[in-house]
C-alpha cells in the first residue's frame, strides 16, 4: 500500500509569518492520463477554514510550458481555503506522458477536480474529506486559479469536461486566451527577433491584422530556435524580412514544430504564401487547428456556458502585462468579452477593490473597481488594469476571496461596498455595509431573460433620512411598462437602512423596455430594463 506523508514545514512564503506552521499533505490522485503512477498531488490545508462550514477550495494552475505544478504558492492558505497543486502527465512523481497542456493534461485536470468535489478518491481509496480531517472541504466550492498558460487549460477542461465535474469559479490571471495570443503575434513586453514593440500590421482599435502584408521567408531564421523559414509582417513592403522594422512571428514552439495562430496559417494558404514543401517546423492548417483545439480557452468558452451554467469568472490583469504589449491587451479583451456575451453568470475584471484591501490590510485608492458585466470596447477597456504596485498573489487572493464569498452567499451583485461573509447556512452578509445616500443601481443582467435582480440602497442615519427616527423609510419599488402603466410591484414597505436586493421574474411578460421606480418619502429614482427573449 502506498503512504500518505504529511509534512511539518516552516514556511518563507508571502502573507505566512516565520512563526506559523503550515500543513500540506502529498498523495497520489488515479487518472488513466498517469498510468499506475497517477499524479503526484500536494493539499495545503489551511489552520483556520475559511466559514464555519468548511474550506473551500483552490485548484492552482501554474503558467509557462512546464509539468510542474508543484511549487511554493499558498497565498490561499491564510484566508482559509484548501489549495490543490499537482504535476501533469510525466512530471516529477507523475506517471504518464506530457503533451504540453493537450488532451493528456486536460484529463489529468478533470480526475484533479473529481477528487477535489469528493468524486474518486486517491489511490489508496481515501477521500479529501478523510486526508484533511478534521477540517471539512466544501465540495461545492471548488475552483481553478490559471497562471498565464494555466488559464487556458482551466477553460478548456471546463468546457470539454463540464458535464461530468463539478466546478463553481474560475480566475485567470493575465492569461493569453485567443488565436495567436500564446505567441504574441499583436506585440509582445520581451519582443525576439528584433521586432517592433508592438505589430504595426494589427491595429489596436479594431483587434483587426491587416494580412495583406504577410509574407514567407525560406531564409528567415527564428529566434531563440535554430529553425530556418517562417512568417513576417513585410511593413516596409519590400518582400525581404528586416529585424527592427517588420515583425516577425517567432510562434508557440512544441515537439519541434512552431505553432502559429490557426487565422494566419489560413491566411497564409488563401494568399499562397504558403510553403508548398514547408520546413519540419512549420506546422499545416490541419495540425495548427488541432494542435490549439486543446490549448485556446476561447474556442470552449460557449461550451462552458452551456454545461456549467452557475460558473462565475474573474479575469486579472495588471496595466503592464508580463507578456502582451498592445494598448488593448486583446487576450483579456476577448475572454472577458466572450464570457460577457456568452451569457455567464458572473464576469469581472480584476477584484472588487473592496477584497483587495481586505488582503492587503490596508486601503489602496489606486486599486480598481470595475463593475461586473459592464461592456467595454478596445478603447475603454484601457484604464480598467491594476496598477502594478499590487502584487500578482494580492490580487489572485482578493479574486478568490470573492469568488469563494460570492458563491457562498449566491451574490453576483456587480459592486460590493466591503467585502461579504457567510455563515454557516449561506446567509448573506455584507460587514459594514452601511450606505450614505438612496441609490438606485442598474439591474442585472440586462438585457435579461426571464429573471433579474434589481440593488438599492437605504441611507445612514447621517442622511436627511435621520430625521425620521433612524429608521430608513417607506420603500416602493415598482415596474411599469413603455406605456407607463405598473405591471409589478417588487417592494411596498417600510425598510431599516441598509443595502437589498430583489429579484424579478418576468417569465410572464412580453420583450420590450420596462422602467423600474423606487420612491422612498419624497426621493424617487428610475432606470430603464430591457427584456430580451
Amino acid at each position: 500500500m502506498k503512504k500518505v506523508t504529511i509534512y511539518f514545514a516552516i514556511t518563507l512564503f508571502l502573507f505566512i509569518p516565520l512563526n506559523v506552521i503550515a500543513l500540506y499533505i502529498d498523495t497520489q490522485i488515479p487518472s488513466s492520463s498517469a498510468g499506475s503512477t497517477g499524479l503526484f498531488t500536494r493539499i495545503h490545508i489551511p489552520e483556520t477554514t475559511r466559514y464555519a462550514s468548511g474550506a473551500p477550495i483552490v485548484i492552482w494552475l501554474p503558467g509557462g510550458n512546464s509539468t510542474g505544478g508543484v511549487l511554493p504558492r499558498s497565498e490561499f492558505s491564510r484566508f482559509g481555503f484548501i489549495t490543490i497543486q499537482f504535476n501533469f502527465p510525466g512530471g516529477l512523481n507523475s506517471g504518464g506522458t506530457y503533451d504540453n497542456r493537450g488532451p493528456n493534461c486536460i484529463l489529468a485536470l478533470r480526475d484533479i477536480i473529481k477528487f477535489a468535489t469528493g468524486q474518486i478518491t486517491n489511490t489508496n481509496g481515501q477521500t479529501l474529506k478523510q486526508l484533511i480531517s478534521p477540517k471539512i472541504p466544501m465540495y461545492s466550492n471548488v475552483g481553478l486559479v490559471g497562471s498565464s498558460h494555466g488559464g487556458n487549460i482551466s477553460i478548456v477542461t471546463a468546457g470539454y469536461y463540464g458535464s461530468e465535474i463539478q466546478l463553481a469559479w474560475i480566475c485567470n490571471w493575465e492569461s493569453p486566451v485567443g488565436d495567436g495570443m500564446p505567441g504574441a503575434e499583436a506585440g509582445a513586453r520581451n519582443p525576439q527577433n528584433g521586432n517592433p514593440w508592438t505589430n504595426p500590421a494589427y491595429n489596436d482599435t479594431t483587434g483587426i491584422f491587416d494580412y495583406s502584408k504577410l509574407k514567407y521567408s525560406d531564409t528567415l531564421r527564428l529566434t531563440p530556435t535554430t529553425f530556418i523559414g517562417g512568417f513576417y509582417f513585410d511593413i516596409n513592403n519590400n518582400g525581404v524580412p528586416n529585424r527592427g522594422t517588420d515583425f516577425i512571428i517567432n510562434g508557440f514552439g512544441s515537439s519541434g514544430k512552431q505553432y502559429t495562430s490557426t487565422t494566419l496559417v489560413q491566411e497564409a494558404v488563401n494568399r499562397g504564401i504558403f510553403p508548398a514543401v514547408p520546413p519540419s517546423h512549420i506546422a499545416s492548417l490541419s495540425q495548427t487547428q488541432d494542435f490549439w483545439k486543446w490549448r485556446n480557452g476561447d474556442l470552449w468558452i460557449d461550451s462552458v456556458r452551456k454545461k456549467l451554467s452557475n460558473l462565475m469568472f474573474v479575469i486579472i490583469a495588471t496595466d503592464t502585462d508580463h507578456v502582451q504589449s498592445a494598448k488593448d491587451h486583446p487576450h483579456v479583451y476577448i475572454q472577458y468579452e466572450h464570457f460577457r456575451t456568452a451569457g455567464i453568470r458572473f464576469v469581472r475584471l480584476n477584484p472588487d477593490r473592496a477584497y483587495v484591501e481586505y488582503c492587503l490590510g490596508y486601503t489602496q485608492p489606486a486599486a480598481k473597481d470595475n463593475d461586473a458585466f459592464t461592456l467595454y470596447t478596445r478603447l475603454t477597456i484601457r484604464d480598467k488594469f491594476q496598477p502594478e504596485i499590487i502584487a500578482d498573489s494580492i490580487n489572485s487572493a482578493a479574486s478568490v476571496c470573492e469568488l469563494a464569498d460570492r458563491t457562498c452567499a449566491n451574490n453576483i451583485t456587480p459592486n460590493l461596498n466591503s467585502i461579504i461573509y457567510c455563515n454557516t447556512t449561506g446567509i448573506q452578509n455584507i460587514k459594514n455595509n452601511i450606505p450614505n445616500e438612496i441609490q438606485l443601481f442598474q439591474n442585472y443582467p440586462n438585457p435579461f431573460n426571464p429573471g433579474t435582480k434589481i440593488r438599492f440602497d437605504i441611507p445612514t442615519p447621517q442622511s436627511p433620512l435621520s430625521e425620521r427616527g433612524n429608521k430608513g423609510g417607506f420603500v416602493k419599488l415598482i415596474v411599469y411598462d413603455i406605456l407607463g402603466r405598473e405591471v409589478a410591484t417588487l417592494v411596498n414597505e417600510q425598510l431599516k437602512l441598509g443595502t437589498y436586493e430583489v429579484d424579478w421574474n418576468a417569465a410572464g411578460f412580453t420583450s420590450g423596455v420596462y422602467f423600474y421606480r423606487i420612491q422612498v418619502e419624497n426621493y424617487s429614482e428610475t432606470k430603464k430594463v430591457i427584456l430580451l427573449r
